[in-house]
């Protein structure tokens, strides 16, 4: 990982890391953080549709087991397909800014605290 990325993160890698291996999992790091902006809204799509936590469960696997790119279509779809959700609505939806402002919202809350 660049010097500048793991300055950015705090460490926050390197605890994960240690997490992950006490209970067995992989954990890829990245070479860039990638966007997870339009992870956050196609979860709300998953939520609109009663599959939040499963969504998530996928995408934290793909994102930090297999390291894959969370801004990618590709990557989100499958992800929809492997809880049961429709991928060309997940898109579709997700890209037409129906979850901005949720996600918009929880983000603020966040900031706030």
């Amino acid at each position: 990982m660049p010097a500048k990325l793991i300055a950015r993160s705090g460490g926050m890698s390197d605890h994960l890391q240690v997490m992950a291996s006490e209970v067995g999992l992989p954990v890829v790091v990245p070479e860039r953080i990638p966007s997870s902006r339009r992870a956050l809204e196609a979860a709300e799509f998953a939520r609109k549709h009663d599959r939040h936590e499963a969504f998530h469960r996928v995408v934290f696997r793909k994102s930090y087991g297999e390291g894959q790119d969370l801004h990618d279509w590709s990557v989100l779809r499958a992800a929809a397909a492997e809880v049961d959700l429709d991928p060309e609505a997940m898109e579709r939806e997700t890209a037409a800014g129906l979850f901005v402002d949720a996600v918009d919202i929880v983000s603020n809350q966040a900031k706030s605290l």
